[in-house]
């Protein structure tokens, strides 16, 4: 592909990844019956977001460089149109994630167990579509940033500023 928009491939090196990861600070906990257990980090809100999204920052400080992140969207929460200035890499682990893009034939609802790649500077809009919360995680190459299309700003109410 010339301009992959969306990259859509197998989870096997992503499922290595993660159970590589088993003997290091940041692994997956065996056997915990709750979805918000399953890291030792505290779930935090996302500053860049509207209200309905959180993680657990598994690696690095998001707002200082690239960053691995856990991330929980309760169901129904939708992002307007944005852009990040760093790729995204999202593995979804619960839920169903639609994705759209400005061109229709790339919108996709991606699934437990799908990896999507979302290149830099890529206008996208997000919505968790299942009837549970949406669980995935987020690595992204660079700092944490989310640009808004025009008319479509987030504004922070007055007492969370």
């Amino acid at each position: 592909m010339r301009h992959p928009e969306l990259l859509w491939c197998s989870t096997v090196a992503l499922a290595l990844l993660i159970s590589a990861s088993a003997t290091s600070p940041i692994a997956v906990s065996a056997g915990l019956p709750n979805q918000s257990s399953r890291h030792s980090q505290p779930w935090v809100a996302f500053p860049e977001l509207p209200p309905g999204a959180t993680r657990q920052e598994l690696y690095v400080d998001p707002s200082a460089g690239p960053a691995f992140m856990y991330v929980r969207f309760i169901a129904g929460y939708a992002l307007p149109y944005h852009w990040h200035s760093a790729t995204q890499r999202i593995y979804v682990e619960e839920g169903l994630l639609e994705l759209h893009f400005q061109n229709p034939t790339a919108e996709r609802t991606a699934q437990a167990g799908t990896l999507v790649l979302i290149s830099r500077r890529r206008l996208h809009s997000v919505r968790c579509t299942s009837a549970g919360d949406c669980l995935f995680y987020l690595s992204s190459s660079g700092r944490f940033d989310v640009h808004w299309r025009p008319g479509q700003e987030f504004s922070k109410p007055l007492e969370s500023q």
